[in-house]
């Protein structure tokens, strides 16, 4: 589960983040912060999507487009994610 490499540089929010319509307050900035200092990636949906996780936020990007799809800061991570950053700090991630 090492993160994967992506060039931050080239990343761009999306037009129409569902992040956005949940209001998460995340700008683009903080979510390539997120990537940059993610601790473990995830491939989603057969490859067309890695969601990076790091202390402060996750954020979710499309492989093929570069569009950060969603970002949401540490207090919105699902109880499951909370696990993972768990086992992670215990074995060092």
């Amino acid at each position: 589960m090492p993160p994967e490499s992506i060039h931050i540089e080239l990343l761009h929010f999306d037009d129409n983040p569902i992040g956005k319509e949940r209001e998460y307050g995340v700008t683009e900035d903080a979510a390539k912060q997120f990537i940059a200092n993610t601790k473990a990636s995830v491939n989603k949906r057969k490859g067309e999507f890695e969601n990076y996780y790091s202390a402060e936020g996750c954020a979710s990007v499309n492989k093929k487009t570069g569009n950060i799809r969603t970002a949401y800061k540490e207090n919105e991570f699902t109880d499951s994610v909370k696990a993972m950053r768990e086992v992670l700090k215990k074995y060092g991630g």
